[in-house]
């Protein structure tokens, strides 16, 4: 195989040459190396779209759940393994009377310091649910005695 070549001198009289064909050799790694990226940056484009339109799928979702959850009259919230509330929705935080997001990562002993007058109350719901966690699920009436003296009966399902 004859190459043929490019030559250029230089002052100082060394010859320096490239091979035409490695020349295109190398061209054409380049063209299949950004041809290559552009995919895949196309294809990363296309799959950070997917997870925006998701996520908004999911805000959308989450905002209709919370919707869902403060129309109820009944008492529901969300606690993690440890029994830390993670949510509540507004008949809970009224019940309780609590402000907006006082409660988050606290139990229901840990509540008592904010409302002691509610301490029997939340001290029932930490032994109901530690019956829940025991059993896999509880059920139970929880008397409430609101701050206008109203008592209001709750019929509390707890699932684990």
């Amino acid at each position: 195989m004859r190459y043929n070549f490019n030559q250029y001198y230089f002052k100082d009289g060394i010859v320096f040459g490239t091979c035409k064909d490695a020349s295109n050799t190398l061209f054409l790694t380049m063209a299949i190396i950004i041809i290559v990226l552009i995919i895949f940056i196309a294809i990363l484009v296309t799959n950070l779209r997917k997870i925006k339109l998701e996520e908004d799928i999911l805000t959308q979702n989450n905002k209709q759940l919370r919707n869902l959850m403060n129309a109820l009259p009944d008492i529901i919230c969300f606690k993690d393994s440890d029994g830390k509330y993670i949510s509540m929705n507004k008949t809970c935080k009224d019940v309780l009377e609590l402000d907006s997001q006082s409660y988050i990562g606290k139990t229901n002993i840990d509540l008592v310091e904010f409302i002691p007058k509610h301490e029997k109350v939340l001290r029932n719901f930490a032994n109901s649910d530690k019956i829940a966690w025991k059993k896999g699920e509880s059920r139970n009436e929880e008397v409430i005695i609101m701050s206008n003296g109203e008592e209001k009966v709750f019929d509390v399902i707890k699932v684990p």
